[in-house]
């Protein structure tokens, strides 16, 4: 491993944002621990020819629980010695509205895209304080400063692809993951950096994500 190359630990690459995180990651002639809670949907990540070497899998679901998550990172660290940036991409939508879905959905999407960045981040932080630098990336949506409200003629319209897309529930997980990133900063001295990326709508693999 060259020491210009950076390690970076990914979860939900099986698709979106996660899969394309990989695929630039590799073309900066990085390395990659990709993981996903079925190896099989990103076996091809590690077949491809050009990633030889370069990418590792991990069989990860960021709901299992802290002691499982990092029973799981520190395995991820043992594939190439070290973790230089963890980006926290898993997230989990149920499609309802908050009427219908209710707090069992709520905590169901919760112990993803909430819990789960929690038990990463606490995992990954001791290797990177003993490595003395690391960042940490959690991805997370510009409707936590904006939600959607569905007003207006459009009414109806609005409301089906707030209800397909789980909105009401979601932007109740936003501002959470954005608060919650600042104070991780403190986990570890020397270089270090966190980021809570806030993204708007934008469609990966034909998936929309805000």
């Amino acid at each position: 491993m060259s020491s210009q190359q950076l390690v970076w630990l990914i979860t939900g690459t099986s698709s979106g944002f996660g899969r394309r995180l990989v695929q630039s990651a590799l073309s900066r002639g990085d390395l990659v621990i990709a993981s996903a809670r079925c190896l099989k949907s990103i076996q091809d990540l590690a077949e491809c020819p050009s990633h030889q070497g370069r990418v590792r899998l991990l069989e990860l679901d960021v709901s299992s629980g802290s002691k499982n998550i990092k029973h799981q990172v520190d395995i991820a660290v043992g594939f190439f010695g070290r973790i230089d940036v963890l980006v926290n991409n898993a997230g989990h939508a149920i499609p309802n509205i908050l009427e219908e879905g209710g707090s069992e959905c709520l905590r169901k999407q919760f112990e993803v895209n909430v819990f789960g960045v929690i038990d990463m981040a606490n995992a990954a932080a001791p290797h990177m304080r003993a490595q003395g630098s690391g960042t940490i990336v959690n991805i997370g949506s510009r409707s936590a400063w904006k939600t959607e409200i569905a007003v207006g003629p459009d009414f109806r319209r609005r409301c089906r692809c707030l209800r397909s897309c789980g909105f009401a529930i979601s932007c109740c997980q936003t501002p959470a993951v954005c608060e919650l990133t600042s104070p991780l900063v403190f986990f570890f001295p020397g270089d270090r950096s966190v980021l809570c990326l806030q993204g708007s709508y934008s469609r990966a693999d034909g998936n929309a994500r805000g």
